[in-house]
């Protein structure tokens, strides 16, 4: 086999239950993305699509499960691509770390930032017109470079001095020494050309390309060394001469041999920075430019900004309304992580996702119509749900959703642990009132027994303390009580909403019902709905009572079920289950 050495990154796989999810759903989830992951890799996520209700949470404590995490939104956000995870340059920085590192990067802009937020950018096009644009030789001292960025920029070293110190006056300027002369010169390019200026204290001139021009006169033109300035010097006959000025800072260029320990002892009496570089006079005056700190010559305009939980289109959008061609990407604290750009956008992935116990577009995630299904695996009646393209999809009449699940495990000879079993036991027991629901077929009842050893539980005492557990619901408002296992259906252009609350308790069950009725008619206007349902059932009597609200909810109740309400409450005997009893019913009354 061959040898690769690049780590390909696998896509997540996020697998979530409904909307207001229940037992089934968050259970089926974690269960599922343990079986993909130990068949397939860890590139899977279980994830819920709403607030846990109190059964759930016992259940997951009971066996130490953590909560999966959120997703309330599956549309693509930009932390879902691969952006420009660049580093930014500082301030501070010199103009040549910043060029390089976009070289390096293949990009043409960076970020410039201050205690990790943006402060403004810099393109390769500023640091071009930087090196054309230098005319003074008091660019350093403008600029305020560091030495040690002029170090950095000569490929140098610091013999005397601190790198920390800033240039704040004085020239560049190139001092060399004639054999016949007992001055100093000073030169600097312009151009390209080497403008260079002679002074032994009675004449002076000015030697350009090679030609000698007097102007004459006793000190008509300033050539001496100044003080603070830069001086490059090139020969080591010379160095005597440069360390007895008022220089701020000497380069000397081209050393082979050691400095003499009087230049360097002297340097240090007078404070001077003493810098030597490998490169001769004429690169060193070049490169010396590149150590100008990006704070001088980046644009303080900030650019547009985005979160990592932008959402992609509004990313697009945004982008297509200015004309920079880089953006800053800054984590929820406002910090800078990367850039992103244009080209970063084409061919964006959507989201994958794998939907357990539920196939209806309306109790999916939101944003679901901009993800891509990979699967689905349910145990409810088919949906509304579409796929761009094929997908596997399992979907069988049974209890519980986990006990398909159950059986994909068995089929694939994963071995169950113990607490994978409790997860999926418990969603069977939830799911199907304790083996007691209409909806439990044999299938379920068997896998219910084997993980429930498995687990080392006795199902019917759990299943009553899980059932006790989800009951406590006091604290609860109306609105959350009648969202806490809802589900929302579409039959022949007609919007219905159904919840249900189990209990053991018909005390328990008649407080609800003075506390939600009042409220359906509210809820149900709130989520667009032409009639909603709320069926309270009793476990241990194996009935339901319906509280409703809507124009032709009691009609349809009648007609579905053939019992009249008393007191604003439809007694079902008989009737637990929401998929199989009383859904089933409504679907064949609204039909006919």
């Amino acid at each position: 086999m061959a040898n690769n050495d690049v780590t390909v990154r696998q896509r997540p796989v996020y697998i979530t239950g409904h909307k207001n999810p229940d037992t089934d759903s968050v259970c089926a989830a974690i269960t599922y993305a343990n079986l993909k992951n130990k068949i397939y890799g860890d590139n899977y996520i279980a994830c819920r699509a709403g607030r846990l209700n109190e059964e759930t949470q016992f259940v997951l404590s009971y066996f130490d499960v953590d909560e999966p995490p959120y997703i309330k939104d599956v549309r693509a956000r930009l932390r879902d691509i691969d952006f420009r995870q660049v580093d930014a340059a500082n301030p501070g920085d010199p103009i040549k770390d910043a060029g390089t590192r976009m070289y390096d990067s293949n990009v043409t802009t960076l970020c410039v930032t201050e205690n990790e937020k943006v402060v403004g950018t810099i393109t390769m096009s500023d640091i071009v017109e930087t090196y054309m644009q230098i005319r003074d030789p008091e660019f350093l001292a403008k600029s305020e470079a560091y030495v040690g960025s002029i170090v950095e920029a000569l490929d140098g070293a610091l013999i005397v001095g601190d790198s920390e110190k800033r240039i704040t006056s004085g020239r560049v300027v190139i001092a060399t020494s004639e054999t016949n002369l007992s001055h100093i010169e000073t030169s600097t390019i312009n151009d390209g050309k080497e403008s260079s200026t002679i002074n032994d204290g009675k004449e002076t001139s000015t030697i350009i390309d090679g030609k000698e021009i007097s102007t004459g006169g006793e000190n008509k033109t300033k050539s001496a060394i100044s003080e603070g300035d830069v001086v490059i010097v090139a020969e080591n006959e010379a160095i005597e001469k440069v360390i007895e000025s008022k220089a701020s800072c000497i380069i000397i260029c081209g050393v082979g041999a050691s400095i003499p320990s009087s230049v360097i002892d002297t340097a240090k009496e007078r404070g001077m920075q003493l810098i030597t570089t490998p490169h001769e006079l004429f690169i060193a005056a070049n490169l010396i430019t590149q150590s100008i700190p990006v704070g001088h010559v980046m644009n303080r305009e900030v650019p547009m900004s985005f979160k990592l939980d932008d959402f992609l289109d509004d990313v697009r959008e945004s982008m297509a309304s200015v004309r920079y061609k880089y953006f800053p990407v800054l984590d929820r604290f406002g910090r800078y992580i990367g850039m992103v750009s244009h080209r970063n956008l084409l061919g964006a992935s959507k989201k994958q996702l794998i939907l357990v116990d539920h196939n209806e577009k309306s109790q999916a995630v939101k944003g679901l119509e901009e993800a891509e299904i990979v699967e689905i695996i349910d145990h409810h009646r088919l949906g509304s749900i579409e796929s761009s393209g094929p997908i596997f999809f399992r979907n069988q009449p049974l209890g519980s959703t986990c006990t398909i699940i159950y059986q994909m495990y068995k089929e694939n000879g994963v071995e169950i642990d113990k607490t994978t079993a409790g997860l999926m036991v418990s969603a069977i027991l939830s799911d199907t009132l304790i083996l007691r629901s209409p909806t439990c077929t044999e299938v379920d009842k068997v896998a219910a027994r084997e993980l429930s050893k498995i687990a080392g539980i006795d199902y019917e005492n759990y299943g009553r303390e899980m059932f006790r557990a989800g009951a406590k619901l006091d604290e609860k408002s109306a609105d959350e009580i009648i969202h806490l296992d809802y589900k929302i259906f579409t039959v022949d252009g007609q919007t219905i909403g159904i919840g249900q609350v189990n209990s053991m308790s018909e005390d328990e069950l008649d407080i609800i019902r003075e506390k939600v009725a009042p409220q359906l008619d509210e809820t149900r206007e709130n989520d667009k709905l032409d009639m909603i349902f709320l069926m309270l059932t009793n476990i241990t009597e194996r009935s339901s009572d319906i509280i409703y609200a809507g124009d032709k909810a009691l009609t349809t109740l009648k007609r579905a079920f053939g019992q009249d309400a008393k007191d604003g409450v439809v007694r079902l005997p008989g009737v637990v289950s929401r998929k199989k009893q009383f859904l089933l019913n409504l679907v064949e009354t609204i039909h006919a």
